[in-house]
């Protein structure tokens, strides 16, 4: 079945192999790494590992978003990382209180996706040069993506959800950090795209 699948669709090899390497550096990230590190004292690793793992999530999912043809196959990266964090606590926030940003971080990271998707592929028309439009869409897509997060935040905070030492960690992690992270995750991905071949990508760059 899988055979003649590839045959009649060549693409679906390579979306097969993409998908299932991208999966697999999250799961290596968001679960992995936490349980090999969960005895780790170090105050500055607990408190910035964030810095790591954030602009890898946000390179896969742009590099996914890009390269992945089917957009369903897309969902399950944007839902992993979030998921994982909460529960896992992976950026020292109480499971409880991160559980309520989950669904805000799941639409932020559906923005950056489908801002790569079709605001790279339409503006192909306005811009000839590929980076530029890339550029483009970095910027949509960096700035959707933080604003729903952000915004979705304070309006948690306005009902008084947080208490305020939380409130005032998450104010960071949910504004700077992703702003951040976000931009770091796009430089990442071009890079990526410029320096992995693929015979059938959505956008050739």
């Amino acid at each position: 079945m899988t055979n003649a699948l590839v045959a009649r669709k060549p693409w679906a090899k390579a979306e097969v192999i993409t998908l299932a390497a991208v999966i697999s550096l999250l799961l290596v990230l968001c679960l992995a790494l936490p349980i090999a590190t969960q005895n780790v004292t170090n105050n500055w690793y607990k408190n910035y590992n964030q810095y790591l793992i954030g602009p890898v999530v946000n390179a896969s999912l742009i590099y996914a978003g890009l390269r992945l043809k089917k957009f369903y196959n897309v969902f399950g990266i944007v839902l992993l990382p979030s998921v994982c964090a909460a529960t896992l606590g992976l950026i020292g926030i109480n499971a409880v209180f991160l559980l309520y940003m989950v669904p805000i971080i799941w639409l932020g990271n559906m923005a950056i996706v489908l801002s790569f998707r079709f605001s790279f592929r339409n503006t192909s028309g306005l811009m000839r040069n590929k980076s530029m439009r890339f550029s483009l869409a970095s910027v949509l897509g960096i700035g959707l993506k933080v604003t729903i997060i952000f915004c979705g935040f304070l309006i948690l905070q306005n009902f008084g959800v947080f208490p305020t030492p939380v409130a005032e960690k998450l104010y960071t992690m949910m504004g700077v950090v992703q702003l951040i992270t976000a931009t770091s995750g796009a430089i990442v991905a071009f890079g990526l795209i410029k320096l992995i071949p693929a015979k059938r990508q959505l956008q050739k760059i």
